[in-house]
């Protein structure tokens, strides 16, 4: 295939593919009907690959689409791959220094996991700190990158070992050759169809990169397979805030059987374990306990001791459902009084949808502790002291702007701040102009590479969030006049009208 016949190829995918789980759609919107892992997938009966694909399914890995398909056929992108990595091998050693790629922006649905995976060494980037979530991936690029990030090495002549396999070693590229070869070697492609073509360079589907991914769990250690670590992207996992007080947290968990020996079972069958969580801050200390069962826990249960008493227990509210994952919990003070708070950040299933916490607040000399839960939706947060004042803030995005002027890998979130003020969460985002400002040049700059591209790439998202910090700016006439200005397609009107009503029915003219 000629790099022209390849471009074209993947333009026409990138048209079509609606952006989702690592190997399969998971919408973010509530109530939103997916495939459930443990249904078996309406078109995977008699194919080669169906009891991987179940089997990974059955551990929450991979998800299928809302009519219950799986789609095998179809490819996968740099982005969902990124996500699966990070989900079959959360404990990896970082090897690489983090690059802040520009084509993906703040508070972008899979920034960690593509942090993740470029930095212990499963992916790279392209020059000028370029990484295109949305191309999708060549057979050859995906073994490399599980090669690499694995660490794989080939023991035999790399020339006899893939043709011994293959009739088509001449399409390999060379610098694949070596990961191939080790590949082959770990046995990583085993359960492809022996018919002695590889086709290294042809798009890889979902069923070919299920079975990479199921004969590569077989070969890493229990420890770099550990289930604990999100399928979900987790940008909600916040970043330490420097007080000299720093809350320890433990976590008491017997060791989980590996993934890849979970035979393709029911939810009924599968092994339900007691889990134990705790952090302590000063004379605070939280416990959680819970029972787990395939990666979610029901029946959390929350014992909190402050100095030296022993408060009752008290059952965790979860938002959606009987059952959540447990993404942290922390002792932090949140509020700034000095009296540390309890901090738990669930998330409900699926591949982003959606994060929620729980604060859970010291009251008076009762010795009691009242709770407020805030939703987060697809996005997340990061906990950081902004201003340096000891109070921290929580720095999120606007949910709200998911999939309204794109699909969800093309929609652009404007930031949002908060802060836990006398037992509620407030949104203090005007506050910080600074934060509003380069947030709002990051989503100008990607939006203006999207405009200079050679392909169609969508755009109105990214000026979506654009438009939105410049009302918080207090610069929406200034705002309107880049975008009308940078904006000049035929369905601009429309365009214009639609994020116009949609800005003033979310308050943010006020």
């Amino acid at each position: 295939m000629s790099p022209s016949q390849r471009h074209q190829q993947v333009w026409n995918l990138l048209r079509k593919l609606i952006a989702g789980s690592a190997v399969g759609v998971v919408l973010g919107s509530l109530g939103t009907n997916i495939a459930l892992a443990q249904e078996r997938f309406a078109d995977l009966q008699g194919h080669w690959a169906s009891e991987c694909i179940n089997r990974l399914a059955n551990n929450r890995m991979i998800r299928g689409y809302r009519d219950n398909t799986f789609r095998p056929n179809e490819p996968v992108m740099r982005v969902e791959l990124a996500v699966v990595l990070q989900t079959a091998f959360p404990n990896r050693e970082e090897k690489r220094e983090s690059i802040d790629f520009v084509d993906i922006p703040q508070g972008y649905w899979a920034e960690s996991a593509i942090r993740y995976a470029t930095r212990t060494g499963f992916l790279q980037g392209f020059p000028e700190k370029i990484f295109k979530p949305a191309e999708p991936l060549s057979k050859a690029e995906v073994l490399m990158a599980l090669s690499n990030g694995l660490e794989l090495e080939a023991s035999q002549p790399v020339e006899e070992t893939l043709s011994e396999y293959f009739q088509d070693v001449s399409a390999i590229p060379d610098y694949a050759q070596n990961a191939i070869a080790a590949a082959v070697e770990a046995g990583l492609l085993d359960q492809l169809p022996q018919d002695k073509q590889l086709a290294a360079n042809d798009l890889a589907t979902r069923a070919e990169v299920a079975s990479f991914l199921c004969q590569a769990l077989q070969i890493a250690s229990p420890s770099e397979t550990v289930e604990e670590t999100p399928e979900t992207p987790p940008e909600s996992a916040p970043a330490t805030i420097p007080t000299e007080a720093q809350p320890s947290t433990a976590v008491e968990e017997t060791p989980e059987t590996p993934p890849e020996s979970a035979p393709a079972t029911t939810p009924t069958e599968m092994p339900t374990e007691s889990k134990t969580a705790s952090s302590e801050n000063g004379e605070v200390t939280a416990t959680l306990t819970y029972e787990k069962q395939q990666g979610l826990g029901t029946n959390f249960q929350l014992q909190i001791e402050r100095q030296g008493e022993t408060l009752p227990a008290q059952s965790v509210p979860l938002l959606q459902g009987e059952q959540a994952r447990l993404m942290r919990m922390r002792v932090v003070d949140v509020s700034g009084d000095a009296e540390p708070e309890i901090l738990v950040d669930l998330y409900s299933g699926g591949m982003r949808c959606c994060h929620y916490s729980l604060v859970y607040q010291h009251k008076g000399e009762a010795e009691n502790y009242t709770s407020i839960n805030h939703y987060w939706g697809n996005v997340g947060y990061d906990l950081l002291d902004l201003d340096g004042d000891g109070r921290p803030e929580f720095r999120s995005a606007d949910d709200r702007f998911a999939y309204e002027f794109a699909k969800f890998d093309a929609s652009g979130f404007p930031i949002q701040i908060w802060q836990y003020r006398d037992g509620k969460m407030v949104n203090v985002t005007p506050e910080y102009p600074q934060q509003i400002y380069a947030d709002a040049y990051k989503w100008w700059e990607a939006s203006y590479k999207n405009l200079q591209s050679t392909e169609d790439k969508e755009v109105k998202g990214y000026l979506a969030a654009y438009l939105a910090n410049m009302y918080h700016l207090g610069a929406s006439e200034k705002g309107w006049q880049v975008l009308k200005n940078m904006y000049d397609k035929e369905d601009k009107d429309e365009f214009f009208h639609q994020l116009s009503q949609f800005l003033e029915d979310l308050d943010y003219s006020r």
